[in-house]
């Protein structure tokens, strides 16, 4: 008889367990066939998938940065632009600081951080596929006079995470202006 019981309770606990297996398994696929994506992450058409990069080093901090966030949607930076499906054009990239607040002693304490990236995309034949844009981040830095160091190495970070958001924008832009015109040149490189 105690066997039974014991049967009977475990029950609702089995049907329990599979039904949060079920969900944890199946929610991952149905999130994927809605077409849901993680914050950040850019798909890019076809067309973007190989680009050259000019007006700016491709060993400097935005190349790098460029060059990981196109690696991680599936695209690559190539050297030449006759092996490319599109070129990206940097017309600017740069961050300053404004002071927002000052202390009684007459100290900065507060700054404002602006983040600048101009950008143009250019066809293989150097025609405007879009034209330029630019794309400005804004973030309040509060400043400590009595820590220096570490203030000094929060605001690179900031900049540094101003500058991966402002890729991101840029890509999605970019995605955004390639779909919206697609390219009528025939001469575009397989990728």
């Amino acid at each position: 008889m105690s066997e039974i019981k014991n049967r009977v309770i475990r029950q609702p606990h089995l049907h329990a367990w599979l039904a949060c297996l079920f969900l944890l398994g199946g929610l991952p696929l149905l999130l994927a066939a809605c077409g849901f994506h993680l914050r950040g992450s850019v798909v890019l058409p076809p067309e973007l998938k190989v680009i050259a990069l000019q007006g700016t080093e491709r060993n400097g901090e935005l190349g790098i940065a460029l060059r990981n966030r196109l690696n991680s949607a599936g695209g690559k930076i190539v050297d030449s632009p006759a092996n490319a499906s599109a070129i990206l054009v940097i017309s600017e990239d740069r961050h300053q600081r404004r002071v927002i607040s000052v202390n009684d002693q007459g100290q900065a304490d507060a700054y404002e951080l602006i983040y600048q990236l101009g950008f143009q995309l250019e066809r293989p034949d150097n025609s405007v596929w879009l034209p330029p844009v630019r794309i400005t981040m804004r973030r309040q830095f509060n400043f400590d006079p009595a820590n220096v160091l570490a203030k000094d190495d929060e605001e690179i970070r900031i900049v540094r995470e101003m500058r991966m958001n402002a890729i991101t924008q840029m890509l999605r832009r970019l995605k955004a202006g390639v779909l919206n015109n697609p390219s009528t040149s025939s001469d575009a490189p397989a990728s």
